[in-house]
């Protein structure tokens, strides 16, 4: 039997701030926003789980004196495959864009980058 649920939780809002202690990275504070939208067990069998999830970031770094400032938008889906008792994969496909902001050199900072990311991960329960 499969369903289809509306998640309990279905946002997540983060943020963290990041000083550097050591000497090739001091004075370069991180500031990074973020807020995810996920809907946990969308679709959930027996045997599989999907949960899409949309989430953007902004990010602020110091670098001497002044900030740099980038954008990420992805989105994607959790997974889990139950494969027999006791064993399942777990993974994450996702893609987005990573978008420069102000205070990046144009000359060696990409204006936009958009990978495709993913993994998967073999658990046992002994």
């Amino acid at each position: 039997m499969s369903t289809v649920s509306k998640s309990e939780n279905p946002s997540t809002l983060a943020g963290e701030y990041d000083v550097p202690l050591d000497n090739d990275h001091r004075g370069q504070s991180t500031i990074q926003a973020t807020a995810q939208v996920s809907a946990d067990d969308l679709f959930k069998n027996d045997r599989l789980s999907l949960s899409p999830f949309l989430e953007v970031s902004t990010l602020f770094q110091r670098n001497m004196d002044k900030w740099k400032q980038a954008t990420e938008i992805k989105g994607g889906v959790d997974l889990d495959v139950k494969l027999t008792k006791g064993i399942k994969l777990e993974g994450e496909i996702d893609s987005g864009a990573h978008i420069a902001g102000p205070g990046n050199d144009p000359d060696t900072t990409a204006k936009v980058v958009v990978p495709v990311e993913g993994n998967v991960k073999l658990k046992i329960d002994f």
